[in-house]
């Protein structure tokens, strides 16, 4: 689901691979915010622990029964291609969750932020309306 027209050039091969296994959107300016904001913690990361958190991924055990009693706005927003947490999860969370909205952004991933900032600034200020009219 990569998009990109752009040649880019990597520092090295774990930024490459890094990089190129979650950006959907590939381009120079994903990449130089990559580069800024994920690469220096991707470097430091233990890769253990990550694999210990992923086998015990919190959307695979039932949690949204303690979630559902909450009655402040939510707003859940994913990435439509994101390929490690995925937005299938997130429609069983929001269908459990009576005051929750969903929002599915294409051409993003796990890099939602990065990829698409005006869409999820979009998204963050829809809810903050939504909270202050709750309010």
């Amino acid at each position: 689901m990569a998009r990109s027209d752009e040649d880019l050039a990597f520092l090295d091969d774990h930024e490459r691979d890094t990089f190129l296994e979650i950006a959907v959107l590939q381009t120079r300016g994903v990449l130089e915010a990559y580069r800024r904001l994920v690469l220096p913690a991707s470097r430091a990361t233990d890769r253990a622990f990550v694999d210990a958190v992923r086998a015990r991924y919190a959307m695979a055990r039932p949690c949204v029964g303690g979630l559902a009693r909450v009655k402040a706005p939510i707003a859940v927003a994913c990435g439509r291609d994101d390929h490690w947490v995925g937005y299938e999860d997130a429609v069983r969370l929001v269908r459990a969750l009576p005051s929750a909205s969903l929002h599915v952004v294409a051409d993003a991933g796990q890099l939602l932020p990065l990829e698409q900032p005006a869409r999820l600034a979009a998204v963050v200020d829809d809810w903050l309306a939504r909270v202050r009219e709750a309010g």
